[in-house]
């Protein structure tokens, strides 16, 4: 047992590191963006509408940019399109910095198609955010698909699971980073956003992996034991093979959709205080079960721990109406972290299934494109639903439904596109 032990290849390498640290603070500085930025907005002088608008401009430009991102990487230079992405956010921020510090230059107003009159400093702002979702996409597939180039064989599954470990951490404190950096002042909360990205930048820069004639030999082998497939069309944009860990991703991005959009909204109608602490909880025990998720994989398989993942996050979901004091919600949280920390690595894992590293870019983005749709989707059907019934309680009850409708359809995948790896 011990031989057997010594014999596995390292996984916590100087390149699994420092992409890992790349996506801490790229993860980190977007984090904080997303929670400052209505607040900012608002502090601009902008009505709820143009927030909202805001941030549909910003899905859009994120969701647009997953189909090129994918071809780029799989295409060109990993590092070049990671120091590109940092480069969208970087640009973003110097927007934004720079009509704080001179915000006298940028007060002349602009009148927009349609009799809409902005200055030139608000137009700035959108356009910066723009670029942020440009950014968001590029970053996240870019160093995704690193994660599974520097991963070695025989410890990639336990490697996708601690290479979410970055990204949790960011969810956990980047809110609270935000909402502290704001609060001083936007011109602090600019610039702090902006080292981390500059540290991001030149990280990703340094990264060598792909000229290394061990990893082309390695890459190349992987390459043809998988074998190739001629794309075309559409599908050049989309990788076929992932599309299962995508239809499963889907049906719980819409369900998370009515924990991410309004479970806040539902607490204060019923006057129950710590919904912040709600994301805390089911950030930190996501944190938690990644570290342990490769040990449930290798006992029960990628496809069985993603159903026991989904059927707790279930559970987590359909005892929300339930909760009526704040240990009850974090009992909730609790199942909502498990079971996320469960299903997402391994769907990751799935995601690039018998992929080839040509594809793998591609395969990412069409499991986060995937991601996009269905939170846009989810937040349409559970407002709809509220406003239909006039309360929060079922867009719960039913959001915990749909997920065992997805452990049937995980059931049926498994059994058509079985695991590979």
């Amino acid at each position: 047992m011990a031989d057997a032990h010594a014999a596995r290849s390292k996984l916590w390498t100087l390149d699994f590191i420092k992409v890992g640290m790349a996506r801490f603070f790229s993860a980190t500085t977007l984090q904080v963006l997303q929670t400052i930025f209505p607040i900012f907005l608002d502090s601009r002088g902008f009505s709820a509408t143009a927030i909202g608008t805001v941030a549909t401009l910003f899905t859009t430009c994120s969701m647009i940019m997953r189909f090129g991102a994918g071809r780029m990487v799989d295409s060109g230079s990993r590092r070049k399109v990671g120091m590109l992405g940092a480069s969208f956010v970087g640009v973003g921020l110097i927007a934004c910095l720079l009509v704080v510090l001179f915000e006298p230059h940028f007060m002349s107003s602009v009148t927009l198609p349609g009799g809409s009159v902005l200055t030139v400093g608000m137009i700035v702002i959108i356009l910066g955010r723009m670029m942020h979702g440009l950014g968001n996409s590029t970053v996240n597939i870019t160093y995704t698909t690193m994660f599974a180039d520097v991963l070695p064989r025989d410890r990639f599954v336990e490697g996708i699971g601690y290479s979410g470990l970055f990204n949790s951490v960011a969810q956990a404190i980047g809110p609270a980073i935000g909402i502290a950096l704001i609060a001083l002042s936007p011109t602090i909360t600019f610039s702090a956003c902006l080292a981390p990205i500059v540290m991001c930048f030149f990280i990703v820069s340094s990264l060598r992996y792909e000229s290394d004639p061990d990893y082309i030999k390695r890459a190349k082998t992987e390459d043809e034991a998988i074998g190739e497939e001629e794309y075309k069309g559409i599908w050049k944009y989309f990788e076929k093979r992932s599309l299962p860990a995508a239809v499963i991703m889907f049906i719980m991005a819409v369900c998370s959709a009515a924990v991410s959009n309004f479970l806040a909204l539902y607490t204060a109608s019923i006057g129950l205080a710590g919904v912040s602490v709600y994301f805390t909880f089911k950030a930190a025990f996501m944190i938690l079960t990644r570290v342990t998720s490769s040990r449930f994989s290798e006992r029960l398989g990628i496809y069985k721990t993603i159903m026991l993942g989904i059927i707790i996050t279930a559970v987590g979901y359909s005892i929300i109406p339930a909760a009526k004091s704040p240990a009850m919600l974090y009992f909730c949280a609790v199942f909502d972290g498990l079971g996320c920390g469960l299903a997402y690595p391994m769907l990751s894992v799935l995601t690039l299934n018998g992929v080839s590293r040509k594809r793998r870019g591609t395969a990412n983005s069409t499991y986060l494109i995937m991601w996009d749709v269905g939170v846009g989707v989810g937040a349409m059907i559970w407002g709809a639903l509220i406003d239909a019934t006039g309360g929060y309680t079922p867009i719960f009850t039913l959001s915990g439904a749909l997920l065992v409708a997805d452990f049937i359809i995980s059931v049926w995948l498994s059994k058509k596109y079985p695991a590979r790896m």
